[in-house]
């Protein structure tokens, strides 16, 4: 209340179990407390979500020879995909990141091994753009993403003699940019 003041003083913290309205105490003067709802200038903050909830993707493949396609379906719905844009580079064994608002196709054969990100557009159909490389070409990498990176780790690289990788990349969703290599594989290891 007002004119009681909070235990935890300037900081301390109310939610209104109600309305889900959560308050903090930014005045502890007694009488004059003053609680900021913490929501008050913009609409309820929602948790960052992994994975769609709309579509998915697949982009590249083989045989009878490498394709650039990006494959789009519905997950709401069993349907057929469709081709909704290329890549910038025919290829196959890529990796796959998520964003929230891009897909990233990464790393990929024909030999010699291709260290290209590319990025594509959830919001709208067209083809991927070349977003980056890899600090290393490399195909058959493991892929995972946080709300605001892409990691590609692991992978194969080129012929005469194909060597499982230990590399951990990583690239910023925000921005167009090279990855940069943030750490190794406790084993190199390729899928």
């Amino acid at each position: 209340t007002i004119s009681t003041n909070p235990s935890g003083g300037v900081g301390a913290q109310w939610a209104n179990s109600t309305t889900g309205n959560l308050y903090v105490c930014t005045d502890a003067t007694s009488g004059e407390n003053v609680w900021t709802n913490t929501d008050s200038a913009q609409s309820s903050i929602q948790p960052w979500q992994f994975g769609g909830t709309s579509y998915g993707y697949s982009a590249g493949g083989y045989p009878p020879a490498d394709w650039d396609v990006i494959h789009k379906f519905s997950l709401s719905s069993d349907a057929n995909a469709t081709n909704i844009g290329d890549l910038s580079l025919a290829r196959h064994a890529v990796s796959g990141n998520s964003g929230s608002s891009y897909g990233y196709a990464a790393g990929g054969n024909p030999d010699p091994v291709i260290n290209v990100v590319d990025k594509f557009a959830f919001a709208t159909d067209g083809n991927a753009v070349d977003n980056g490389d890899l600090t290393a070409g490399r195909a058959y990498m493991t892929t995972q993403s946080s709300e605001t990176y892409g990691y590609c780790s692991g992978g194969v690289d080129s012929s005469p003699t194909p060597a499982a990788q230990n590399i951990i990349d990583k690239f910023p969703f925000a921005s167009s940019a090279n990855s940069t290599d943030v750490g190794d594989l406790a084993t190199a290891i390729g899928r």
